[in-house]
């Protein structure tokens, strides 16, 4: 989120790790979009059970002019990730994810819904 003004109160329950996390830093400081959603993500501690079966090989990255819109499945278990944002850090997000730490992709949501520099049609 822009500013940590934007930040909103919601409920909060057992299990639910929600994190809020501000583009605006100390001292005028700036991050680009989804940079701290990336970092996060990379540096996130999981279940060991989540790391058991990637389904990497069915990974098929977007072309640069789609959306990313990849859904979780029903697959059981105590973990699922709901990441939404603009498209480049959501695909950056979701390599992190699947290729690199070995989750199931059936375990997250992952949500591109706008890209950066350009305009809604």
């Amino acid at each position: 989120m822009p500013d940590e003004a934007d930040k909103l109160d919601l409920p909060s329950w057992n299990g639910l790790d929600l994190r809020w996390l501000v583009r605006e830093g100390q001292a005028g400081e700036t991050h680009a979009y989804g940079d701290k959603m990336i970092t996060a993500a990379s540096q996130v501690e999981l279940p060991l059970d989540v790391l058991s079966g990637s389904n990497a090989e069915a990974l098929v990255e977007p072309d640069s002019d789609d959306l990313l819109w990849d859904r979780a499945s029903s697959a059981p278990g105590k973990f699922y990730a709901w990441v939404a944002g603009e498209t480049g850090a959501v695909s950056r997000i979701r390599t992190a994810f699947v290729k690199e730490r070995g989750i199931d992709r059936r375990l997250a949501n992952l949500m591109g819904y706008w890209k950066l520099g350009r305009e809604r049609e």
